[in-house]
């Protein structure tokens, strides 16, 4: 049977900045349905810079009996896109090319929403619930046996004018038993994450699913909260691979946790260095869990940039979203990267925090101008986003901020709950200017427009903007 798997083209907006990076999910899900003998096409979208509209000719062309897509790849799992409507008109070129097209939609959006997925669009055949690669593949299978989706857990589908919803699917225990996603099927040389210091050709891994922590705005429904760990001999042979038959030059790897348990990251560095392979690679880790050892046997292994999860520089903040950091945890993990020489993201912060007031901001821009000179405001943060499936959506219900709990309204409400800032964004209306001067106030002083070096900074600022 002919399988399309497409990865849409993502919107970029004040919120979510468009990426290029491989979407493993599919690849994987690629991988297992070509083991079952299925013919596979994959279409990154996105990458190839193609709208659904444009996507019609190449499904007539292949001619697939089914078509499957997603709302956010896995990088965006926990941050996942609000404007998911090329998703759905994806399904709806399949559509429009032959209604027997069996269509699927995977992604955050799915798995804490399906009856709104099936609502948006009938072009959406079914949705798949959760971690989505043996889901995917037992539908895929299915779509060629008899389509008697009543069998195949973890999926809504529609029968007879109904939607209905089979068995939940548990999370997977043997990550191990996943192939090696079909990066062939991928355009590689057009990925990229962090030119500054991940290489092209770039890739990204895994090495565990799973976060157990209870912070309140991230989204980590579809791994769930139990750490499951792939073994270490298996991801330098993954690594291996994507060097010798790929040509890649470096990985992230995009774990929730990387580093939580310290005697794995050693085990798993110490397998990596012993390998010699010439890659440089990446990772996302809790300041808590950035201890000298660990990360001096990470650099070892070739890791050249640490993504660390700050959010706010106040702590009262942090106990509130039950973060279960410090910020002198924040100073000490930054200060050890850079003694290291290893890359870090600079501090990002999530505005609009429960709790969250001027006086509170005010103490994040202080601790940032501490934590790193370079720092811009609002130019590194974001608000807080009330993703469906999280616990500061859950606030938003219970004081009125949500009237419906649907996905739709979720941008109405970002920076909105439970806090007491001024109305605007980050880009333009009151908020932002008060965040502007109070930024410009703590790194300038207080007439910073008597300062030369305010305006020294921002004509820089705009020269490299002209010139990028």
């Amino acid at each position: 049977m002919k399988v399309l798997l497409v990865n849409p083209q993502y919107p970029e907006d004040d919120i979510v900045k468009r990426r290029f990076i491989p979407p493993i999910e599919l690849g994987y899900i690629a991988s297992l349905a070509m083991q079952d003998g299925h013919e596979v096409k994959f279409v990154d979208a996105n990458a190839e810079n193609l709208t659904a509209t444009e996507l019609t000719s190449i499904i007539q062309e292949f001619n697939p009996q089914s078509v499957l897509t997603v709302t956010s790849s896995l990088d965006r799992w926990i941050c996942p896109h609000l404007k998911i409507d090329e998703s759905f008109r994806i399904l709806e070129a399949a559509k429009s090319v032959n209604r027997e097209i069996q269509t699927a939609l995977i992604g955050p959006h799915s798995t804490t929403a399906p009856l709104e997925m099936m609502q948006r669009s009938e072009a959406v055949d079914v949705v798949v619930r959760g971690e989505p690669e043996w889901t995917s593949r037992d539908w895929i299978n299915s779509v060629a046996r008899d389509k008697d989706y009543e069998n195949v857990a973890g999926i809504t589908y529609r029968r007879n004018g109904e939607i209905l919803n089979s068995a939940d699917r548990p999370y997977m225990e043997d990550l191990d038993a996943l192939p090696f996603p079909a990066y062939q099927l991928f355009p590689m040389q057009k990925y990229h994450y962090r030119d500054h210091c991940l290489n092209r050709p770039f890739a990204i891994a895994l090495a565990s699913r799973g976060c157990p922590y209870k912070c309140t705005f991230c989204l980590t429904i579809m791994q769930g909260k139990q750490w499951r760990l792939r073994n270490v001999k298996k991801i330098a042979d993954e690594l291996e691979w994507l060097s010798r038959e790929h040509g890649i030059r470096s990985v992230m790897f995009f774990d929730y946790e990387f580093g939580l348990n310290r005697d794995r990251t050693l085990e798993l560095c110490s397998e990596i260095a012993s390998r010699k392979i010439p890659m440089t690679w990446g990772c996302e880790m809790r300041v808590s869990d950035a201890k000298e050892d660990v990360m001096r046997a990470m650099k070892e292994a070739g890791c050249n940039f640490i993504g660390f999860g700050v959010e706010s520089g106040n702590q009262e903040i942090l106990n509130k979203t039950k973060k279960g950091i410090t910020l002198e945890q924040v100073k000490k993990a930054f200060a050890l990267a850079q003694q290291l020489e290893i890359n870090v993201e600079k501090p990002y912060w999530i505005l609009g925090l429960p709790g969250e007031t001027m006086d509170t901001i005010e103490k994040t821009i202080e601790f940032s101008l501490d934590l790193h000179s370079n720092s811009k405001f609002p130019g590194n943060s974001a608000f807080a986003v009330p993703y469906v499936g999280t616990e500061i959506h859950e606030i938003a219900k219970k004081n009125g901020n949500a009237k419906t709990g649907t996905w739709q309204e979720v941008s109405e409400m970002i920076g909105k709950v439970d806090n007491t800032l001024p109305p605007g964004d980050l880009k333009r209306g009151p908020f932002y200017r008060k965040i502007k001067s109070l930024y410009y106030k703590k790194k300038y002083g207080a007439h910073y427009y008597m300062n030369p070096s305010f305006y020294r900074d921002n004509l820089q600022g705009q020269l490299k903007k002209i010139f990028k």
